[in-house]
């Protein structure tokens, strides 16, 4: 439940969990990892995640990655990064990552966990907001509409990751597209062909990539480039393997004067987002070209700036160097439950807690000054504050909206689902923790390929192991009892040439010279080849459970065998006292009265019921509670004659017995034999008095190998509080007049039951009848 719930949070905050093996790099990713980096199952596994993850991170940003892995690995501590990574369908996306390490006796790094994140949305719209800032003040101030194109194709294209910008001037009266040389090219010379065979681009029809622009006045995708196309344009781009592309309008007077173009060189999906940004850069484009001279720059920047913040997706707010709140958007207001007007009367402290203002308030106040983007709350513990009072956890970007850093746009993540998912990692470890101590389990993973293994600190405890030096693996099996050894190895070579799973049992001797009994069990991993190579486990400590059932076993060896001496012995004296008693009776009649007569009759009675007692408690001593010499049996067969040795009883009472067709088992035929006996006598004894005794005796397979075998009667019936009491030792609810019996009966039966892996229930009510069922394994 656990996992699931952590799968479920992951799903839903972007959010993934890693484990990494710092001394071999085997990484293991969760499932939302695995698609975030868009890796192939068929090429990849936990051996090559590490390398492969590499070969994902831009170039510009692997140093510093490799830096920072390369310092865990010395020093075991919590670390964060960030980078862009670019997949293999060309995609670029910001990753953001936390972790922690644990580290090997000796002090070593060993293992990193911790989560990855996907802040692709978040920092494209943090950089589109630099962006558009950047090309409002970059394109005013050039000295040329031509200069600023070209400024813009470089920012547009390096933002979107495409590899190639162009602009065409629209002649309206022919409905013609001429080129300028203006471009973007990624690659010069891969590209630079292309650039020379295309100065003009026909508009066919409103179906063509140019004629949607020019038709709709709006910014268009395209993803389906091929041969086949009727622009020669389109056949171009599919030549230089060019996937997918956008094209933007440049306007004046909402007539279209230009047009961008963008390709790249894998498939592009339809991004509203993308095509909202270029229909405002086409927009600013335009504005520039027809107010260059006279646009003024603050006033622009206002604009773009409310706009922006406005249609934006996520909370953002403008502080200036005085911590005043000056600008607000909607998401904003409902994230943090203010309405505008409240909030622009405060200032940036009202959203951030007493406790932890006080501590960064000088931070803050000086990030508000510096010129380039400086981010609090990525890494670190950041707490927002509500209207209501109530925190939560965020993180804030923080980027300057002028050249002299007095005004900052600070754009807020809520990160309470990927605390929560934190969490809910945290208390998962610590069940597993408390799990282990509680089971008295040894957790490890043994690599067979370079005869290593790595123990939990559970296992270390588990074999009282302190020498941190040692090879685990070989001191494991040293402590392997002698006569349990070979078995031991045969059951892990069998475990790795079937690929099963490893479950035995056998003895250790701990540091103290004390025996254990262990039980082991572990699951074998697969490499890429097929090939076994690890298998991790856990050892369980039986010893408590294995002492208490060896002398649970003695107990009930020596309980059985008093009972069986003493009953024994209590035949002898027994005898004697009837045998002399029979030769009063037969000798000395005449000289006793009828009171003395009647005295030896109820002795001679009393004697003969111990007697039979004597019997019953020998018979119930010598049933094994581990029934042996099974053999199969016809259960018809077995139940023809117990109705001929209860023939006489049967007789006597008029009973009606119907046996419907019985199967057949694998059973002590003698013992079933005399379960059935108790059952059908008990059926026919305890009827009700004037009514003829009726039974009935059926089965039915309940269960793949199991059979169910019922006894029903219409007799006097039990009470239900009675129902357990009746099967225990020396049980009557009736007096010897009322019924004879010893009280044995159904105890031992429920033993020889029991002996054969099976159980015995009853379902009785008064004066309306019995129903007892045995249920039996019948193999």
């Amino acid at each position: 439940e656990s996992a699931q719930r952590l799968t479920d949070v992951e799903s839903i905050s972007n959010i993934g969990s890693y484990s990494w093996n710092i001394q071999t790099n085997e990484v293991t990713f969760s499932k939302s990892i695995i698609q975030l980096f868009e890796f192939d199952d068929v090429d990849i596994s936990s051996e090559n995640y590490f390398e492969k993850t590499l070969e994902r991170i831009h170039p510009d940003d692997l140093e510093n990655v490799t830096q920072i892995l390369a310092a865990v690995t010395k020093n075991p501590k919590p670390f964060t990064l960030e980078y862009r990574i670019i997949t293999s369908s060309g995609k670029l996306k910001y990753i953001f990552g936390t972790g922690n390490v644990t580290q090997k006796l000796n002090g070593t790094s060993e293992w990193a966990t911790g989560v990855i994140q996907d802040v692709t949305k978040f920092k494209q719209n943090e950089a589109a907001i630099k962006l558009m800032v950047d090309l409002s003040d970059q394109l005013s101030i050039k000295q040329s509409i031509s200069a600023a194109y070209e400024h813009a194709l470089g920012q547009i294209c390096r933002f979107m990751n495409w590899q190639i910008g162009h602009v065409y001037l629209y002649e309206e009266h022919n409905r013609v597209l001429s080129s300028t040389e203006k471009w973007y090219l990624e690659d010069k010379k891969k590209y630079e062909e292309f650039k020379k065979s295309t100065s003009t681009a026909d508009i066919i029809d409103e179906n063509d990539l140019y004629g949607k622009v020019i038709d709709t006045g709006e910014a268009v995708w395209i993803g389906d480039i091929n041969e086949n196309s009727l622009s020669e344009r389109s056949k171009a781009m599919h030549k230089i393997a060019m996937k997918g592309a956008y094209a933007l309008p440049i306007k004046i007077d909402n007539k279209v004067i230009a047009l961008m173009e963008f390709y790249a060189g894998y498939p592009l999906k339809v991004d509203p987002f993308i095509l909202s940004l270029l229909n405002e850069i086409g927009t600013r484009l335009g504005n520039i070209l027809k107010h260059r001279l006279m646009l003024d720059q603050i006033e622009e920047n206002e604009v773009f700036q409310e706009s922006m913040i406005s249609n934006a997706s996520y909370p953002i707010i403008i502080v200036n160097n005085k911590s005043d709140i000056i600008q607000v958007n909607k998401q904003f207001c409902s994230l943090f439950d203010y309405t505008e007007k409240e909030i622009l009367t405060k200032k940036i402290s009202a959203i951030i807690p007493d406790w932890f203002g006080k501590i960064h308030d000088s931070q803050i106040t000086e990030d508000l000054q510096l010129k380039d983007i400086k981010k609090i709350g990525i890494g670190m513990e950041l707490y927002a504050l509500k209207k209501d009072g109530s925190e939560f956890p965020i993180e804030i970007s923080l980027t300057p909206l002028n050249k002299n850093g007095n005004v900052v746009l600070a754009s807020i993540n809520d990160i309470s689902e990927k605390k929560k998912a934190e969490k809910l990692l945290k208390e998962s470890q610590e069940r597993l923790s408390l799990a282990i101590k509680a089971g008295k389990l040894g957790v490890w993973d043994w690599d067979i390929e370079t005869n290593s293994c790595v123990w939990e600190d559970s296992m270390v405890n588990f074999l009282d192991v302190k020498d941190s030096n040692m090879n685990y693996h070989n001191s494991w099996q040293e402590s392997i009892h002698q006569d349990d050894i070979e078995e031991v190895k045969r059951q892990i070579k069998k475990t790795i040439i079937r690929k099963g799973e490893l479950d035995i049992k056998y003895r250790i001797k701990d540091s103290k010279d004390k025996m254990r009994y262990i039980i082991t069990k572990g699951s074998v991993q697969v490499n890429s080849k097929g090939k076994v190579n690890r298998i991790t486990g856990v050892n369980i400590d039986a010893t408590d459970e294995v002492e208490a059932q060896i002398e649970l076993e003695q107990s009930n060896k020596e309980l059985e065998s008093f009972a069986y001496v003493a009953s024994h012995d209590l035949q002898e004296p027994l005898r004697v006292i009837i045998s002399y008693l029979q030769i009063i009776e037969n000798r000395y009649t005449d000289n006793i009265d009828e009171k003395g007569l009647a005295i030896i009759a109820r002795i001679m009675g009393a004697g003969n019921r111990m007697r039979q007692l004597i019997n019953a408690l020998l018979e119930y001593s010598r049933i094994k509670r581990k029934v042996e010499k099974f053999e199969k049996i016809n259960l018809n067969d077995l139940m023809k004659t117990v109705l001929k040795d209860s023939e006489v009883l049967i007789t006597e009472n008029n009973a009606q017995i119907k046996i419907e067709d019985l199967p057949s088992i694998h059973c002590n035929p003698e013992q079933i034999r005399r379960v059935f006996m108790n059952l059908l006598n008990n059926g026919i004894k305890y009827h009700k008095p004037g009514e003829i005794p009726e039974l009935i005796i059926s089965s039915k397979v309940i269960e793949k190998n199991m059979l169910e075998i019922t006894f029903s009667d219409n007799g006097i019936g039990i009470d239900g509080e009675f129902h357990d009491r009746i099967f225990e030792i020396f049980q009557r609810l009736h007096t010897k007049e009322e019924y004879e019996g010893t009280g044995l009966g159904l105890a031992i039966t429920k033993k020889i039951i029991e002996g054969h892996n099976g159980v015995i229930k009853i379902d009785s009510k008064i004066n309306v009848g019995s129903v007892f069922s045995i249920i039996l394994p019948m193999t």
